[in-house]
């Protein structure tokens, strides 16, 4: 599978991402993370990363099984999470595909390419809540 097929692979899996989750499930949790900064947002992220991986490399089926999983705040919580996660993956899986990163070029040439590829994953279209309606983070 060529990285332009992940790619839209990835758009696919954020779709799945967003329907997996109800109106009433999206607005607990708004009220859940309503007022949460950024950086404190992060940190949650950070701290349930094993977890949040696990959930993205999981079926739907095994994603609606898992017993951990299923408790309202914490599943809302990761879906966000993994919608950035495979957002995050995405972005960067597009600016690979796109540059020219081969070998057997001048290291200055690499550290050019290298570089703008870095700036286009920086500036890629990440989405902090990718449902309706304001975000909640402050």
């Amino acid at each position: 599978m060529s990285l332009f097929n992940y790619v839209s692979a990835c758009s696919g899996f954020l779709n799945e991402l967003r329907e997996s989750i109800t109106k009433a499930e999206i607005a607990a949790l708004h009220q859940d993370l309503s007022g949460m900064s950024m950086g404190a947002w992060y940190d949650w992220v950070s701290n349930n990363a094993v977890e949040i991986s696990s959930f993205v490399e999981a079926a739907p089926s095994a994603r609606n099984a898992k017993k951990k999983w299923k408790d309202p705040s914490f599943r809302g919580r990761l879906v966000l999470a993994a919608h950035q996660h495979v957002n995050q993956a995405q972005i960067l899986l597009q600016v690979v595909a796109e540059s020219p990163l081969e070998p057997g070029g001048s290291y200055r040439l690499m550290a050019s390419i290298a570089g703008d590829a870095y700036n286009k994953v920086l500036l890629g279209e990440f989405q902090e809540w990718p449902f309706d309606g304001e975000s909640p983070f402050s």
